[in-house]
């Protein structure tokens, strides 16, 4: 084993040595307040690779540039000229784009003076659909609209050839019934790679912030997260699988039913797992669950399938599709596609 090489017990124990010191500040259930940020649609995947795997893993080895909204140092990854585009037709109508590109040695970074790591721009855009509104007398006023866009840019560089990283910005406009917000967030994250490219760790800190302008002249906290996540490719399978904690400050894990969780029940509902099975280079079929999610969207009264998540990667020539599909029990499933093209 080369002595730079990621040993793959190390990387867990170090992992599970930074879950831990997460759950230390995590706030406690009895106390925690329940998706009281705003612009909740920066928390949905805004990839189909990423969705399949259960969540935001921010340890993808061979990751490009469409995925640093999961982790901004996959932006140190080259890429060909290309353009992405994922898209959700997610429950009640709610219609959700995603659209990406990378200046990577183009004219435009080539006329600037000074050198600068590979940059990448995206637009996030969400429609609600159809609202019905209502006066305070329970009188229909008419439909509402609703609606919110992010735009962000993010630039990411290797420290040395097996540590990256990466940042970006995004602005966030909103527009609900009527009222408008505006506000900014600031993401940044890490990348190691092992020198065979069997182990990978990430962390991120995604969606710091704060409102420019609030609906109510009040401001809300943001959507933050904190991921820290470990992958690794078995030796003897084509197989990799992914390990994440996540953290959402201010978030309540707790159902509706329940007052209290365990430390093991905190520990498992902050947690995704994944996995990829390789069928060659050009098929790869993906499988995770999200714990919390099963929770939330289950029955509670049969085993199902909420929170279980999966879908296939199809590598061709000039063209990548990724097809994702997330289970939310009786209410459904959501279907997400994504498109890579390389010019």
């Amino acid at each position: 084993m080369h002595p730079q090489q990621y040993p793959s017990m190390n990387a867990l124990a170090l992992f599970f040595l930074f879950l831990f010191g997460l759950m230390g500040i995590a706030p406690r259930s009895s106390q925690a307040q329940q998706a009281e940020s705003v612009y909740r649609f920066l928390l949905l995947d805004s990839h189909a690779r990423s969705a399949a795997l259960g969540g935001a893993h921010p340890a993808i080895p061979d990751a490009d540039y469409s995925l640093f909204h999961v982790n901004p140092a996959f932006l140190a990854n080259s890429a060909s000229r290309s353009f992405h585009t994922s898209y959700i037709n997610h429950l009640d109508d709610i219609q959700y784009l995603t659209a990406s590109t990378q200046l990577r040695g183009g004219a435009i970074l080539q006329s600037l003076p000074v050198h600068l790591p590979p940059l990448a721009l995206s637009v996030r855009a969400i429609h609600y659909g159809d609202l019905a509104g209502y006066d305070e007398t329970g009188a229909e006023t008419g439909s509402l609209s609703a609606g919110e866009i992010a735009f962000s840019a993010g630039m990411g560089d290797w420290l040395h050839k097996q540590i990256a990283w990466g940042v970006s910005a995004t602005y966030i406009h909103s527009g609900l019934a009527g009222y408008r917000s505006s506000g900014i967030v600031f993401s940044g994250g890490l990348h190691r790679i092992s020198t065979d490219g069997k182990t990978s760790l990430g962390l991120t800190v995604l969606n710091a912030g704060t409102q420019i302008t609030a609906y109510h002249q009040t401001h809300e906290p943001m959507p933050l997260q904190i991921h820290a996540g470990v992958s690794q490719r078995l030796e003897y399978l084509p197989l990799r699988y992914f390990i994440t904690a996540r953290l959402r400050p201010g978030d309540d894990l707790r159902t509706a039913t329940e007052e209290s969780l365990t430390i093991a029940d905190q520990i498992a509902r902050s947690m995704l797992v994944g996995g990829e099975i390789y069928f060659g280079e050009a098929v790869t079929l993906r499988l995770g669950y999200d714990y919390l999610q099963g929770q939330q969207t289950g029955t509670g009264k049969r085993i199902d399938t909420a929170g279980l998540h999966g879908g296939v990667g199809i590598h061709l020539k000039r063209l990548d599709l990724h097809l994702a599909r997330t289970s939310l029990s009786d209410m459904g499933g959501v279907l997400q596609l994504s498109v890579l093209y390389r010019l």
